[in-house]
């Protein structure tokens, strides 16, 4: 059985992008998102083209800062040209100001293009916070990302049930494709999204066998275990620590012998989703 295992957040900090670079080159990962916001930490990046592994950007609508100018994304940033500061305030404005999905949209179209101007193929999309499968963002996204022909997109299909705030993920990719007719070929659906930063041998062992329940899955659909791996601890909380990741622990766990013999005993291999 194959697994998605997709390292987000590249161009965060340089520690980010040194613990997913060896990940990627020990074939522990098999798909990296890159941030292309204005602050984004690219210097770096050509290193993933020589690696077997996915690219795609993540693209970036909440808590850092946009490539456009303050007056192209009014209403959006704040007087320091910061983005709403999460997945919340986001939404918020948005159902507030529907024509703020509008801008959003040219800020994406602005990520995709600095993304490709780095040399890299697209082959999916995901955002930062998920907030590309809002409905409202949903509806002016997917034309574009079937403009630039994204094969490939982070959407939440039911694998399993549970009664926990992961399943307003499922609800509102659900409702996504019902205000949308883009279809794309394949998704990547991410399995106990909100256990990505703060992963366990414990939690990754319950999230395959969710996974192994479900098999066989719809054509075209791949599970993915979303993960924030990072080298400095201390440097990554004094930036994001409200987030609460583990960074550290994330990289060391993806690296482990246990984490090797789990995947072994579940006769689950790493896949390249291309």
């Amino acid at each position: 059985m194959n697994i998605c295992i997709t390292a987000d957040d590249y161009g965060l900090m340089s520690s980010v992008n040194s613990a997913i670079e060896i990940l990627a080159e020990e074939e522990k990962i098999s798909a990296v998102s890159v941030m292309c916001h204005k602050d984004a930490i690219l210097d770096t990046v050509h290193k993933l083209k020589n690696l077997n592994v996915a690219v795609g950007p993540h693209l970036v609508f909440v808590e850092e800062k946009p490539l456009l100018q303050k007056d192209k994304l009014k209403h959006l940033v704040d007087d320091k040209l910061q983005l709403p500061r999460n997945y919340w305030a986001l939404f918020r404005k948005t159902i507030l100001s529907p024509s703020l999905v509008e801008k959003i949209a040219l800020e994406a179209r602005c990520q995709i293009e600095r993304y490709l101007s780095l040399g890299l193929k697209i082959h999916f999309v995901n955002s930062h916070q998920h907030v590309h499968l809002f409905p409202q963002i949903w509806r002016v996204i997917a034309p574009i990302l079937k403009e630039y022909g994204c094969p490939t997109v982070r959407m939440c299909k039911k694998i399993c049930f549970s009664l926990s705030r992961n399943d307003l993920l499922f609800l509102s990719s659900y409702a996504s494709q019902k205000v949308s007719t883009a279809s794309f070929d394949k998704c990547l659906s991410p399995i106990d999204i909100l256990g990505s930063g703060k992963l366990s041998i414990h939690r990754v062992t319950k999230n395959i066998k969710d996974i192994i329940k479900a098999y066989p899955f719809q054509e075209g659909i791949m599970p993915e275990l979303v993960c924030h791996p990072g080298l400095d601890q201390q440097k990554l909380d004094v930036a994001y620590g409200h987030w609460k990741y583990k960074w550290r622990e994330e990289y060391e766990l993806l690296r482990s012998l246990e984490m090797r013999n789990l995947l072994q005993k579940y006769s689950l291999t790493i896949k390249v989703p291309v």
